[in-house]
């Protein structure tokens, strides 16, 4: 089965297989009817009188059900056998009068008003995959340098769309700019270094528009509203689920913008991790332009230092989340926020050493290690079942990626062998849902710290689930499986008789699995979303950006563990 808005205006309650290749359904009020194909050699698609792919109703007198929608048999790339499959995305299934299965990659199928489609699965490779995102859909999320999600004020029309503007915009722009970082060190060109200029300038407006030095603001915006594009048009509308801490503040810096106030470590990871990755990447080949990010990091972690380890803001007060102090992390408030902060600082630290060799700040990070941060980062994923948060995951993979890049050998006054075991212990605990991005992260990082030797810390992988070719299937798997509709569609897999679902519930108190379904069968989104949701989404009206897709696929060439 595959995710997306299938149900029409009246879901299915129960369904089992039946005999070879049929699928009986019960709908509500007890209608019952049954989905039926064959394979391509048995089905006459011009005659159209071979078994249909739609439902026999019971108790309808019409050729199908309008509550109905059509199932197609076919061959999964990401999974070795052949199942049912239940198309992804926006489906109109009021409109399907009859429909067959001409083979295993064909439906055709014909319209109520008379129209003829055909549904087709082509093969496509990686670098396919990689060329038709950087082309189709970022455009609609490019708004003078910030990547960010779009709205659709028609669902699911991309051709009509609007810029949306929030609390994340800084982190979802760093992202995109890791895999474009990334891309530099394998392919670098003219283009590449360009496209990070351009979302370096926009990184850079986010500390210029606040006026307190090294603050970034989690978004900005033009003050009047004017249009991008002939079809997108700016929002002066403040984010959801932000309270009345964080407002929209006129910029006394930059005339005719404003910012989006109460910046999050989120956002600092997210600068951290495209910042750095930029300056690393063309620090040879560009060192003007590695310079020019360099710098933005080195003033972010002095911010931080002059501030005791905090983030503040215009109203000389620490942010909500700004926080990476031995005096807020040791609060019982605070547990969960422990050991991804622990990663943070120490990341940050290290790069900003890196850069310009100045003594404070390996003085910092050696105060900070004997407050216990080194041993933090070791246990920095917290594995109750009620508080699994998956912002935590890019909260800390991130900045592990800062340190190794960061690190160098002759370093003794760090603990080689504490972060080979954080690394390591936070890569087995995350793996488990095969995550593309951080399982490359963590194949770069062991490179350069090496694996722990001590074999109580390898507790949960097998030496086959350890070996490169397991590493490789699965970056594999997880790439190939994202959809190319980055949609917000609604879904809904509780009715899936081939999922388990988890006893326990999420952080938000909702049903989740236990059964790991391929991203095209669910809300691939971002990378701190559940990847074990039974349901969510949305109605169509929003897409997201592709950063995530483009971060995790450049991030494995770059490991190499998979290939174009």
């Amino acid at each position: 089965f595959q995710g997306g808005r299938w149900c029409g205006s009246s879901p299915i309650v129960d369904l089992q297989f039946g005999p070879p290749a049929t699928l009986d359904f019960v709908a509500p009020q007890q209608t019952t009817g049954r989905f039926q194909t064959v394979s391509g050699e048995e089905a006459e698609p011009i005659s159209w009188d071979g078994p249909q792919l739609v439902p026999e109703c019971t108790k309808c007198d019409e050729d199908t059900c309008p509550n109905f929608n059509v199932f197609i048999q076919g061959h999964s790339t990401s999974r070795s056998d052949c199942s049912w499959k239940l198309v992804g995305g926006r489906t109109q299934s009021d409109h399907i009068a009859s429909a067959a299965a001409i083979n295993m990659a064909s439906l055709w199928a014909i319209t109520k008003d008379g129209g003829i489609c055909v549904i087709n699965i082509t093969a496509a490779n990686l670098a396919w995959s990689e060329q038709w995102h950087a082309s189709e859909p970022y455009p609609r999320h490019n708004f003078r340098g910030m990547v960010s999600a779009s709205s659709l004020p028609i669902a699911g029309n991309t051709s009509a769309f609007e810029p949306t503007f929030g609390e994340s915009d800084g982190l979802w722009t760093g992202m995109y700019m890791v895999g474009l970082a990334a891309k530099a060190q394998i392919n670098l060109d003219d283009n590449v270094v360009d496209l990070l200029q351009h979302h370096l300038q926009y990184m850079k407006l986010l500390y210029d528009v606040t006026g307190v030095p090294g603050l970034p603001a989690r978004s900005a915006q033009l003050s009047s509203p004017s249009p991008v594009s002939n079809t997108a048009k700016l929002s002066l509308e403040s984010p959801p689920r932000l309270g009345n801490r964080c407002k929209w503040i006129n910029s006394t810096t930059v005339p005719g913008w404003m910012w989006l106030d109460d910046t999050s470590s989120d956002t600092v990871a997210g600068h951290m991790a495209g910042l750095w990755s930029t300056a690393f990447s063309l620090k040879q080949s560009h060192p003007h332009v590695a310079q020019a990010a360099a710098d933005l990091v080195i003033s972010l972690t002095d911010h931080i230092l002059r501030h005791n380890f905090t983030l503040v803001d215009e109203t000389e007060q620490r942010t909500t989340w700004g926080f990476w102090g031995p005096a807020d992390l040791v609060s019982e408030d605070n547990y969960d926020e422990r050991g991804p902060n622990s990663v943070q600082i120490l990341s940050y630290l290290m790069a900003a050493f890196a850069w310009t060799g100045d003594a404070k700040y390996q003085a910092a990070y050696q105060q900070l290690s004997k407050a216990g941060y080194e041993d933090a980062i070791i246990n920095n994923k917290i594995t109750t079942p009620d508080d699994d948060n998956y912002s935590d995951d890019e909260l800390t993979f991130l900045p592990m990626m800062v340190a190794c890049e960061a690190y160098s050998k002759n370093w003794d006054w760090i603990s080689r062998e504490k972060w080979q075991v954080a690394i390591q212990r936070t890569w087995e605990i995350a793996s488990v849902y095969k995550p593309s991005l951080w399982s490359s992260i963590s194949a770069i990082c062991q490179s350069k710290f090496g694996k722990p030797q001590a074999l109580e810390y390898r507790f949960l992988w097998s030496a086959e689930q350890d070996s490169g070719l397991n590493w490789r299937n699965n970056c594999f798997e997880d790439l190939s499986s994202w959809p190319l509709d980055w949609i917000d569609w609604d879904y809904n897999t509780t009715m899936r008789h081939d999922v388990a679902l988890d006893p326990y519930r999420d952080r938000g108190n909702k049903l989740q699995l236990t059964t790991l379904l391929p991203r095209n069968e669910r809300t691939a989104g971002r990378w701190n979303s559940n990847p074990w949701s039974s349901a969510g989404g949305g109605n169509g009206g929003s897409e997201f950006d592709s950063g995530a897709w483009m971060a995790g696929y450049w991030m494995c060439r770059k490991a190499m563990v998979v290939t174009a």
